[in-house]
């Protein structure tokens, strides 16, 4: 079986599938946003890197889950006071991955090896902001009060919210295949796969601030409200390493700025827009 980028029926996804996606989003959590493990005593958050950076690349790109496996179910004391530590991204977030597939107009995408087995995946669902923001932005912006996030949005927008709007929920890798490449691909097919009835329909999403994704959102003229970065708002978010930085964006008809904007080949939208995203990667770097 060859490499293949395709979309998925979400209502009749497999368990194993789900069980696979959870796996990879809990590494992306312990690698891309540096949250694997949280100490019970003073609650140091440490990453992928911090527990087992010391690791072979071989074993290291390995998921969590996988390594652990490999190594046998390891004491992980904190590295600040030896306290025990605890997952973050534990079991029964299982089902919070169905709810979002089974409860909702979900759209998955996922990138699988030449076994068929997920190494990538991007998925979303369309529903109004009250569920929105419960679901993908309380657990780190809940100190900042929903209100209070709301505006922020509108006032980006200059208009109260729609009654629905396209979420993306997460996009996930196993470390084994980081590819801007695939990046890119999974946001195309993602976009492409949207009922051409949802063409004016407002994306809200959340990046990594200077990330990759955050620049091909940025070139195709997503706007970000800043929340991490407000000296008003960034001292009480909650829950996050304290080297990460997110936002939320905004982008008005995303299904059409994607899937014209997406259109192009890597190569030709990185001539097209080089100018924004070295700027946004640029930023990352200062």
């Amino acid at each position: 079986m060859k490499k293949i980028i395709q979309s998925e029926d979400t209502d009749n996804i497999c368990e194993s599938d789900i069980i696979r996606i959870w796996e990879i989003e809990q590494d992306w959590w312990a690698h891309g946003i540096w949250e694997y493990r949280k100490c019970n005593d003073c609650w140091h958050i440490h990453s992928k890197q911090d527990i087992h950076g010391s690791l072979p690349v071989e074993l290291y790109t390995h998921t969590v889950k996988e390594i652990q496996k490999i190594l046998g179910n390891l004491h992980i004391p904190c590295q600040l006071c030896s306290g025990d530590t605890s997952e973050i991204f534990w079991e029964e977030y299982i089902q919070d991955i169905m709810n979002r597939y089974k409860n909702y107009t979900s759209f998955l995408t996922t990138f699988r090896d030449e076994t068929g087995e997920i190494q990538w995946f991007l998925d979303g669902y369309i529903s109004d902001f009250d569920t929105i923001y419960e679901n993908e932005f309380q657990s780190y912006y809940g100190n900042i009060w929903k209100p209070t996030v709301r505006k922020l949005t509108e006032k980006l927008l200059w208009r109260s919210l729609p009654d629905k709007m396209l979420t993306n929920s997460a996009m996930c890798i196993s470390q084994q295949y980081r590819s801007l490449f695939v990046t890119y691909d999974l946001m195309k097919n993602f976009y492409t796969d949207l009922h051409e009835k949802e063409w004016n329909i407002l994306g809200i999403y959340e990046a990594s601030i200077w990330s990759n994704t955050h620049a091909i959102y940025h070139a195709l003229g997503g706007r970000s409200i800043w929340i991490s970065t407000d000296p008003a708002f960034s001292d009480v978010i909650k829950d996050t390493n304290t080297d990460y930085k997110s936002d939320i964006g905004l982008r008005e008809d995303i299904w059409a700025a994607c899937k014209d904007g997406l259109g192009l080949s890597l190569k030709s939208f990185y001539k097209q827009h080089k100018g924004t995203i070295k700027e946004i990667i640029e930023m990352g770097k200062n």
